[in-house]
């Protein structure tokens, strides 16, 4: 019959993940029928993502979204996806070399390439970070991710922690340690 329906409640989930917090999901159809989300945040990038409408109270009473992609933010912070080797001799290479990933602020990859990225020695640490092929402490991204080649420290042995910070993308949050 497509007669509005009016002062019912329309709940809308996700076919996968969940909205953010702070969106809001259950809503009151107006007068006209109409049911206006204007909050709805999505934080985890995801295709085919798809919103299901439900009418509360009712049985059978859904329609579905067309799909769509959720494409990441741009990206806000750094995240080592791999660490160091945890166990170095001074003035030796690290076995493992650290990887470090661009993200946006909900925790996604981001595919920015050309992002360069400083790896330094916590500020008090009395030894120096080199680089053995006589380079600079820095990897640029392809696709997001910087790999670090011949990164070692030399001078005094004991616990040390890496920073890493962008030189080139300035609205980074912060700095991460490994």
């Amino acid at each position: 019959f497509s007669n509005n329906v009016m002062n019912e409640t329309v709940i809308v989930t996700l076919n996968t993940n969940a909205f953010l917090d702070g969106s809001t999901t259950n809503l009151a159809t107006a007068s006209n029928g109409i049911v206006a989300f204007t909050n709805l945040r999505i934080g985890p990038a995801w295709t085919n993502y798809q919103m299901l409408f439900t009418l509360k109270n009712y049985t059978n009473v859904t329609t579905n979204s067309a799909s769509f992609t959720n494409s990441p933010a741009e990206a806000s912070k750094l995240a080592v996806t791999q660490q160091p080797s945890a166990t170095n001799q001074a003035g030796k290479v690290f076995a493992t070399q650290p990887k470090v990933r661009l993200q946006d602020a909900y925790g996604n990859s981001t595919t920015n390439s050309g992002v360069v990225i400083l790896a330094t020695l916590k500020s008090g640490d009395l030894p120096t970070l080199t680089n053995s092929t006589g380079g600079s402490n820095t990897a640029t991204t392809t696709n997001g991710e910087a790999v670090f080649a011949g990164l070692r420290i030399d001078g005094k042995v004991g616990v040390r922690n890496l920073n890493f910070a962008s030189t080139t993308l300035t609205n980074l949050s912060n700095a991460v340690s490994s």
